[in-house]
């Protein structure tokens, strides 16, 4: 992999950006696609990867007499829990365990601390503030759990008009 092709890679996942790279297996030529490219032979590769890319999965494509691994990178799943309330706990183990990015958005430290929550990212900010740099993304689920809408409403809010994969709320 040249050095321009990783730099761009790593660039994108910083910014939490869908990444698509194309191999030909024989040759090992490389190509990043851009989904927005005008380019025949990248629209034909995105045409033939259509079924890939709306699963999300790689795989191996034919394009004539050439096959091609089109490696799909999508960004983590993330879940953001408003509320570091006792269900919280269970629920932010279990996303952490099946490889969600968690994070607790709660102004309230005794509540929202490294004791009660180990290994996750925890944010002391009212959700209103929290929320305007998080970024909610299509790969980001957003629940509410306090029950006070000094805290959740704010956060729904943020979350309908963002493009979250799923909204939650008690």
């Amino acid at each position: 992999m040249k050095d321009k092709t990783l730099e761009t890679i790593l660039s994108k996942n910083n910014y939490r950006e869908k990444v698509i790279l194309a191999t030909e297996i024989i040759t090992g030529k490389q190509i990043l696609i851009d989904e927005k490219s005008k380019d025949k032979s990248i629209k034909n590769i995105l045409d033939v990867s259509k079924e890939l890319l709306k699963n999300g999965k790689s795989g191996l494509i034919k394009i004539k007499k050439s096959s091609w691994f089109i490696n799909i990178s999508l960004p983590p799943l993330r879940l953001v829990i408003v509320g570091a309330v006792h269900i919280a706990q269970p629920l932010a183990k279990i996303a952490a365990t099946i490889g969600y990015e968690v994070t607790i958005i709660d102004p309230r430290s005794s509540f929202a601390n490294d004791k009660r929550f180990p290994n996750i990212k925890i944010i002391n900010d009212w959700p209103e503030e929290a929320l305007i740099e998080f970024n909610i993304d299509n790969r980001t689920a957003v629940v509410t759990l306090t029950h006070d809408p000094k805290l959740d409403d704010a956060a729904l809010n943020a979350a309908l008009k963002s493009n979250a994969f799923y909204i939650g709320s008690l």
